[in-house]
């Protein structure tokens, strides 16, 4: 009987606790509901013998999903139970998530945020409350909501908290505290402090752009990597002039503000274009990238998995793949200049778009294709100003100013 009696209390919370916003009325309810439910199941233990010396009348009850703490009563009655810990899937909570289920069925924003390990995500959209994460590395150890009941000078704050682990729920909690009105929405001006801090430094946010491609890399609209170089004609002008590089390295088609990188294969002896580089507004990259636009411009164009702050780091990163891609990545020298960086596979090859920022804006981007995972890799990089083309080529600077007031910049080889 007491079997039948957990799972039609089981089912009760799992077909009415829908995952509609959270907030401290649906919370109290559930908490109404679980001590009905509680009423006709015995503890694990003897309340007076687990009694809270530093939270005087407060008692602790042990059930097979977890915990109870009750105040004042030593069996949960009716408004008694100020904290719910739930260790197995038994039991749902009011938002209809258990124990178990994995944090990405719970459609949270992931977030990467170095600065800050506790990341506000959304406020209550009617009432008092809000969601935030706490973050690591990248990874999320937890989850809480946290929303109040205003009543007079009074109000009722209830909080539900998960602990996660390698991306699964291990610990729901659900904590009731009381305290005034004024303690309430001085705890919302913190958060909202909070709130006005992290948007200010954040640099990247997560949206659904798909991520870099093979078909993204265009310079002008028309795909040029891997094509003949007699086919630029119809796209350029003739060049300026041309270089060639040492030891069978191709050599550089030279234009008014862009470097074409070019080689010889081998097996068909066409003359084909494996680098892009350009530093002025007039040639347009991948998905209408042009020297000049801001970094937020760029940011919003391609593929974000979570929050990314001043201090950069990872945008997007396929970690089933053994080569991590296709792969997005913010990188900061300093507060002046930035890269962004992303990776895909084209075939046999890699192909990469790096695209350097100074004071916020495009100053020159490039995109190649090679078949070294770490050609795209800027970490290292111990030349801030320079950016590289992925030959050993000499120095090549282009002359004059950008149209949109940039910086010059100037081409040089990796070693």
């Amino acid at each position: 009987m007491r079997k039948l009696l957990v799972l039609l209390v089981l089912s009760f919370f799992l077909v009415t606790a829908q995952a509609e916003e959270y907030d401290a009325v649906m919370a109290e309810d559930w908490l109404l509901n679980l001590a009905g439910y509680l009423s006709n199941v015995s503890p694990l233990n003897d309340p007076l013998e687990t009694g809270d010396l530093s939270r005087p009348g407060e008692y602790l009850l042990q059930y097979d999903f977890g915990t109870v703490i009750t105040r004042g009563e030593t069996e949960p009655k009716r408004g008694s139970i100020v904290e719910v810990t739930m260790e197995t899937a038994k039991i749902a909570d009011c938002l209809g998530h258990t124990v178990g289920m994995r944090l990405e069925a719970l459609d949270i924003p992931a977030t990467q945020n170095p600065a800050f390990p506790l990341t506000l995500v959304a406020m209550q959209q009617s009432g008092i409350g809000w969601l935030w994460v706490y973050a690591k590395d990248g990874e999320t150890y937890g989850v809480e909501w946290v929303s109040y009941r205003m009543d007079s000078d009074q109000a009722t704050e209830v909080v539900l908290t998960y602990t996660v682990e390698e991306g699964i729920i291990n610990r729901i909690r659900v904590r009731k505290n009381e305290m005034t009105a004024e303690e309430a929405m001085e705890n919302l001006s913190s958060v909202g402090e909070l709130d006005e801090t992290q948007r200010a430094s954040a640099r990247a946010v997560q949206n659904d752009q798909p991520a870099f491609s093979e078909q993204d890399a265009t310079l002008n609209g028309t795909r040029v990597l891997s094509e003949p170089v007699d086919r630029l004609g119809g796209l350029l002008d003739s060049p300026e002039s041309s270089q060639t590089l040492p030891a069978g390295q191709g050599r550089l088609l030279l234009y008014d503000g862009l470097i074409i990188s070019c080689n010889l294969e081998e097996q068909t002896g066409v003359e084909t274009v494996y680098g892009v580089t350009a530093a002025k507004e007039k040639y347009a990259g991948p998905r209408d990238l042009r020297v000049g636009m801001t970094l937020t411009e760029i940011l919003e164009r391609f593929r974000c998995d979570r929050t990314v702050t001043t201090a950069g780091g990872t945008l997007y990163l396929e970690e089933s793949d053994p080569d991590q891609l296709p792969q997005g990545k913010l990188v900061s020298f300093d507060e002046n200049e930035e890269s962004l960086i992303y990776g895909c596979r084209a075939g046999e090859r890699i192909l990469w778009l790096e695209v350097t920022f100074r004071n916020e804006r495009v100053s020159a981007w490039r995109m190649y294709t090679d078949t070294r995972m770490d050609a795209g890799n800027m970490d290292n990089r111990t030349d801030s100003v320079n950016m590289h083309v992925p030959t050993a080529a000499p120095a090549v600077e282009m002359s004059g100013e950008n149209e949109t007031g940039a910086a010059n910049t100037q081409l040089s080889g990796l070693s």
